[in-house]
């Protein structure tokens, strides 16, 4: 595999450079000309430089402050941003013409406190070419809250993480090409990203109450855990145009470098003194990944501008090799030798992976005539990946006492067709229907030390959708759809000992959208949207009669839009979604139940300009969610087995009002004020909090 993956890359490579051969006279023209440039504005137009700015428009925010009562991470996690004060800059740009050919520009933004800075600037030469350089960083928040379970002891029913929950991550990009930005021939870019900070995990760890009902029930995975990552990834990438037959032919190569080291953390809690039920697991992975891909199109238009054809392949190498330990450790663990727990899980690992991915695409569109066109379009795959990997179990003292080895390989083909027809010859009216199928067959095997287990998996897919817009004058507009598709993952063969489960699944569903618009008069329109879909999953797992699960799913938007007068604009919505699954496995007595829930959804936004100087705006939005399984509180009853809670029975208020002064032509002010709330019923949740948000934006055109 590994001969062939090298023989791949060295013809997608030659693929390449023979493209490129055809640009590297007019390339070594560009990179002069453009150096040339670069040279004159730093050793002599750079004074003048002041002279020659034209600013746009400037965006300052000198205040912010959000005073929050109650849960702050939860706040954080849901509004992308800090409590407390922070000011900066919202938006800065500015174009310079350095000549009559040369040309610089930049624009930008700056939020202290957030770590939310963006910066772009593109220098620039007509009829040569251009450098761009690019920067972004951010932080995203998440929720330290962990589950809530009311009937165990007060100390254990809410877990939640000490540490503050913060992710860091930048962008730096740099790219040099021929001709404009939005349409270069040629091109060469570099691109760094990273990562790194602590964000929460939706793997939770055990809290358990052994005072609460049969042992079964006296534990609950509700303890937070959490990801401490860091990673980097470095890019290369080649792009390049050119004409070939008459077909317009692009072409990309790109490199990808990944280093990371993610550490996992979880940590059990229990009313018991034991160590082993109050342990701490720590698994630390580093993965590197160096990945290739080529990428080849051709369009063109074709029989008098009726036909549009395009083609496309894809060559994809990916390796990677991982490094992972896992140590458990006492709950007072300085995580040495010393903290280590005795009996505990101590292992090393090591795995090696590779792909090769070949993707080719096929697009056909024909106007038939002036009324009736047929679009089609094919795709096929072939992906292969082999893995091994090893793991030692080791003693408290690290001496290994046990290796377990595993390989596996997996050969995936799959073929795509879609048929589409798009028809305008009725009056006031346009059809439109879809055809599309897929085929899937996917084999693999497995070999452990112990073991061997071969798979063979075939998934047909096929999917029909049908559309129609109606005009039937210029008040009212009518689109509808109706799609059905059919799916069916099967296990066709198996040869060793089975490590599957599941033998059959089969998802069939049914989905109807509407939409009705109507403008009686200019100042007012209404719309209506209905969307409903439903789905029916055929389970057939091993040694288990076959399981029937159904879902539905009902969305109910209605909007209305008046502007009694050119000065007063409201828009109002409610929107109510409805859901429903049927629950699996009803045969086993801790089986989750059907999930049947709600949401409802009120806007309603203002905006008034008594005069051109002065203008106020106003939104306002409720959420209501109820989407709960057995979670009310005369439930919560010390039974044998325990309330199963899970879902959202919770509520959400924002209302954010401002007010826009012009005191000049060109210099606005605007002081902002928002109330934002979260609140949980029953129980089955934590995490409430309000927030009183002030903030001032300063906008200058200069």
């Amino acid at each position: 595999m590994k001969k062939k993956s090298l023989r791949n890359t060295h013809i997608m490579g030659l693929m390449i450079f023979l493209l490129t051969l055809g640009w590297l006279g007019a390339t070594n023209v560009f990179a002069g000309e453009l150096t040339e440039a670069l040279r004159n504005f730093l050793n002599r137009d750079i004074r003048a430089f002041p002279k020659k700015i034209k600013m746009g428009t400037l965006e300052l925010m000198p205040i912010k402050t959000a005073d929050v009562k109650g849960d702050t991470s939860r706040y954080r996690a849901y509004n992308w941003t800090k409590d407390g004060s922070q000011s900066g800059i919202k938006a800065l740009g500015f174009d310079a013409d350095l000549n009559s050919k040369t040309h610089l520009s930049f624009d930008g933004s700056g939020l202290f406190g957030d770590s939310d800075y963006t910066g772009n600037l593109l220098f620039s030469k007509d009829d040569v070419g251009y450098m761009k350089l690019d920067y972004k960083s951010f932080r995203k928040y998440f929720e330290k809250n962990g589950g809530k379970f009311p009937p165990y002891a007060s100390s254990l029913s809410l877990r939640e993480l000490t540490q503050d929950l913060e992710l860091d991550m930048g962008h730096f990009g740099l790219e040099f090409g021929q001709g404009s930005e939005q349409d270069s021939n040629f091109s060469l870019g570099y691109a760094h990203d990273t990562k790194k900070g602590i964000k929460s995990t939706l793997n939770w760890a055990y809290a358990k109450d052994s005072t609460f009902g049969t042992a079964i029930a006296q534990q609950r995975k509700i303890t937070p855990s959490f990801y401490d990552i860091d990673n980097t990834i470095d890019t290369f990438k080649l792009k390049g145009k050119t004409k070939v037959a008459g077909f317009t032919v692009k072409g990309e190569q790109k490199y990808s470098f990944f280093n990371g080291k993610t550490l996992n953390q979880e940590q059990l809690y229990s009313l018991a003194a034991t160590q082993s039920e109050n342990k701490i697991i720590q698994q630390i992975e580093s993965p590197q990944t160096k990945q290739l891909s080529t990428t080849m199109r051709a369009e063109r238009w074709t029989l008098n501008d009726k036909t549009y054809m395009s083609f496309g392949y894809r060559f994809g190498h990916l390796r990677s090799s991982t490094l992972a330990t896992e140590r458990e450790y006492t709950n007072a663990a300085s995580f040495t030798q010393a903290g280590k727990l005795v009996g505990g899980r101590f292992r090393n690992g090591d795995a090696d992976s590779s792909q090769d991915t070949h993707t080719w695409t096929g697009q056909m569109l024909s106007n038939l005539t002036n009324d009736l066109t047929f679009i089609t379009r094919l795709k096929g795959e072939l992906r292969s990946a082999h893995n091994v990997s090893d793991y030692d179990t080791l003693s408290i003292t690290e001496a290994v006492t046990s290796t377990t080895h595993e390989s596996s390989e997996n050969r995936f083909i799959q073929t795509g067709e879609s048929f589409s027809l798009r028809y305008s010859g009725l009056p006031k009216t346009s059809l439109y229907s879809d055809l599309e199928f897929s085929q899937e067959r996917n084999w693999k095997y497995l070999v452990t030390s112990t073991a061997y287990a071969e798979h063979l998996n075939n998934v047909p897919d096929a999917a029909a959708t049908l559309g129609v817009r109606y005009t039937p004058t210029s008040k009212v507009s009518i689109t509808s759809e109706f799609k059905h598709q059919d799916k069916i993952d099967k296990l066709e063969q198996v040869k060793g000992s089975s490590n599957s489960y599941i033998n059959m699944l089969r998802m069939t569903s049914d989905s109807f959208f509407s939409r009705l618009s109507w403008k009686p008069l200019k100042w007012i329109e209404h719309s209506l949207k209905i969307n409903t879909a439903s789905k029916i999953f055929h389970l057939q797992a091993v040694d288990v009669s076959t399981s029937r699960i159904p879902s539905s799913e009902r969305d109910f938007t209605y909007n209305v839009a008046i502007m009694p007068t050119e000065e007063l604009m409201i828009d109002a919505s409610y929107s109510r979604k409805l859901n429903k699954v049927g629950g699996i496995g009803s045969q086993y007595a801790y089986a989750p139940p059907a999930f049947t829930g709600n949401v409802d959804i009120l806007s309603l936004s203002t905006s008034y300009a008594p005069t051109e100087k002065l203008s106020l705006f106003n939104t306002f939005e409720y959420a209501r969610a109820k989407n709960k399984t057995n979670a009310d509180s005369d439930s919560l009853t010390s039974n044998a087995t325990g309330p199963l809670l899970w879902g959202q029975n919770e509520e959400w208020f924002n209302i954010d009002t401002g007010v826009t002064f012009s005191l000049r032509k060109d210099l606005t002010i605007e002081p902002h004020y928002a109330y934002q709330s979260f609140r949980a019923f029953d129980g089955i949740d934590s995490g409430n909090y309000s927030a009183h948000v002030y903030w001032l934006d300063v906008s200058l055109n200069w």
